[in-house]
């Protein structure tokens, strides 16, 4: 994973996200105070959220001080009774379709803003803002805990030796048997991807491109070619693309990370 800086960054009210790059520091794990909730934050040239430092006051903070790391099982059942809710009459993802819509995030070709992304996990525009309508500020600060803290399980995975990833995604009884049904993280993976869909035309226009993006389009897109139906009509066929995703999506983050670091180090030139 190389070299890692982890900070520690105390704040007293709600954080306002937006975009950071981190200068001389390959590797930075923030570790952000929210009301007395700790929020797991990474950044690095090719794959990373920030946030806005001009208000905080950081320190360094020593290898034996570190008090979280991004190991850190997520209470993924309390996310998904949060998506689950009604509120401000806005259709949230569900669980599976936000991971697939964060795994899009975290392997494309450009870096987004949180200002970009967070919306649309609740089915809002940019203008209604980057979180819903909260009981409190604790339940502020832990529902974006949450967030953030699954973004760094997928990127964590990418950034493994050999990469890897865990799809979050539904198991289907049929026939006696249990199947995967990637349908609802393949769309949520589209909706990431037309966040900046002509940034990734160039590789979606290539044969090896269109061979990975193939399962996650037949499962996910609306209109995918004649022969989506007759390819995704039985829980077997769809199983079957399901276990395609993972090394497609691998292969898809190699294909964007010498981008990405490039970009990174034009802008910490």
């Amino acid at each position: 994973m190389g070299s890692l800086t982890t900070l520690r960054v105390n704040y007293s009210n709600v954080i306002e996200f937006a975009e950071k790059l981190t200068q001389d520091i390959p590797w930075t794990q923030w570790e952000l105070r929210l009301g007395g909730t700790t929020v797991l934050l990474i950044a690095r040239g090719d794959c990373y959220l920030g946030t806005d430092l001009r208000s905080a006051k950081y320190e360094q903070v020593s290898a034996a001080d570190k008090t979280a790391t991004l190991s850190l099982p997520t209470p993924i059942q309390e996310l998904h009774d949060f998506l689950m809710e009604d509120r401000d009459g806005a259709e949230a993802m569900m669980l599976d379709t936000m991971d697939g819509f964060l795994h899009a995030v975290a392997i494309g070709p450009i870096t987004l803003k949180p200002q970009q992304w967070l919306p649309p996990i609740w089915g809002h525009t940019e203008e209604q803002g980057m979180m819903p309508a909260m009981q409190s500020l604790d339940q502020l600060n832990r529902i974006l805990e949450l967030v953030m803290r699954h973004f760094n399980s997928i990127v964590a995975g990418l950034e493994d030796e050999p990469p890897d990833i865990y799809p979050r995604w539904n198991v289907r009884e049929w026939e006696g048997r249990e199947l995967d049904d990637a349908e609802g993280w393949a769309w949520g993976f589209v909706q990431g991807v037309d966040l900046c869909r002509s940034e990734w035309d160039p590789l979606l226009q290539t044969p090896q491109g269109q061979a990975w993006y193939r399962p996650i389009g037949l499962l996910g897109e609306d209109d995918f070619g004649p022969e989506q139906d007759n390819l995704t009509r039985t829980p077997s066929q769809r199983a079957e693309l399901s276990l395609q995703i993972p090394q497609a999506v691998i292969g898809m983050h190699a294909h964007w990370l010498p981008l990405r670091r490039a970009v990174y180090e034009r802008t910490a030139a």
